[in-house]
């Protein structure tokens, strides 16, 4: 079973339109991540955070990895996709590029260093299991909840 989910609640009706004929997808729930009460009450196997961490504050990537640990069964998994710096370094042009665009729409958007992430999950209780390289100069981090 799936619980879509974003911020914005004039998306959430859309997301219901393109999940209308699955009968394993719940309607979309808003969801702020920096906020510590989550809509969802029980605990999930795997959450997927897709394309939010650069299209956001830095506040909500922290919030998904703090109150997100709170939501997910012992040895359950977040899986973090989209394009991350490393080491302080764009990994691409296309990336640095990427990066200015989302500053120019937004000063708070932009590119995250991925071992900032990583360690703010770390000291959320999340384990690094692997980071996948991806099409388009994108990452998948996968972490792991203890026991």
């Amino acid at each position: 079973i799936w619980q879509p989910s974003d911020v914005n609640p004039d998306v959430l009706s859309i997301i219901d339109a393109y999940n209308q004929k699955h009968a394993l997808v719940r309607p979309a729930v808003r969801l702020d991540t920096q906020a510590s009460e989550w809509p969802v009450t029980e605990k999930v196997d795997l959450m997927m955070c897709v394309n939010m961490t650069h299209i956001s504050n830095f506040e909500s990537t922290v919030g998904l990895l703090n109150h997100g640990i709170t939501h997910i069964k012992p040895n359950g998994v977040l899986l973090v996709y989209g394009p991350f710096n490393q080491n302080n370094q764009f990994t691409s042009a296309g990336n640095e590029a990427f990066h200015h665009s989302l500053r120019g729409q937004n000063p708070k958007w932009g590119l995250r260093d991925i071992e900032a992430v990583i360690q703010i999950a770390e000291e959320a209780g999340w384990s690094l299991v692997q980071i996948v390289d991806m099409p388009a100069n994108n990452k998948s981090i996968l972490f792991q909840a203890a026991q």
